[in-house]
């Protein structure tokens, strides 16, 4: 048999113990609901999406008005119509990619 010893902390009672208590509290985290931390990557998901737009727009016109990548056509589309139906969104947009465009 091994003979194992373990080393006992003496308890500390008093103020300073509901200090450390307190501390140890704050830095443990609240687990998020899963129905949240879905929510929350979907948000960054399309956000994402959205702001690819502006790197991706001379691929998007050369799949959409000339022989590109028909994929990144059908990948944009939904933007595209999206920008025709909210027209703030269609003035952010074309501000953004003028970001882009040299």
């Amino acid at each position: 048999m091994q003979n194992t010893e373990t080393e006992l902390k003496p308890s500390i009672s008093g103020p300073e113990s509901q200090t450390k208590d307190d501390q140890t509290a704050a830095k443990t985290k609240t687990p998020t609901h899963p129905l949240v931390a879905s929510i929350e990557q979907m948000i960054i998901i399309v956000g994402f999406y959205i702001l690819s737009i502006g790197p991706m727009y001379w691929q998007w016109i050369a799949a959409k008005d000339v022989d590109g990548f028909h994929f990144i056509e059908v990948l944009y589309r939904p933007l595209w119509v999206l920008a025709g139906e909210i027209p703030a969104l269609a003035d952010w947009l074309n501000w953004y990619v003028r970001l882009w465009i040299f």
